[in-house]
């Protein structure tokens, strides 16, 4: 059976022993990967503040209990995420290479 690859996700579960409002509501962990660790360090070793993007997802355990399914990746800023699109949309067919 193939093993679940956890690299830069994790989870977050509802803190079932909160006692005091100052206490978090949810707890969990991520696996960090190795190109999540070597940006973050870069960015440390330069003295410079990163954005990591979060995903989570609400999913349910076999006992009916709720927790988050969550997903981490360097964050891409709108700019460079523009640039790159509008490069491959300048790379695609001319009208006249088009075949009908």
């Amino acid at each position: 059976m193939p093993t679940y690859d956890n690299t830069n996700s994790g989870v977050l579960w509802k803190n079932s022993r909160k006692e005091k409002p100052t206490q978090p509501d949810f707890q969990g962990t991520i696996e960090l990967g190795h190109d999540i660790l070597q940006d973050l360090s870069q960015k440390f070793k330069d003295k410079e503040k990163t954005e990591i993007r979060v995903s989570a997802w609400t999913k349910q355990k076999k006992d009916g209990e709720d927790f988050y399914s969550l997903s981490i990746q360097k964050h891409i800023p709108k700019e460079k995420y523009q640039r790159g699109n509008n490069a491959q949309q300048e790379s695609s067919l001319n009208d006249d290479e088009i075949p009908f």
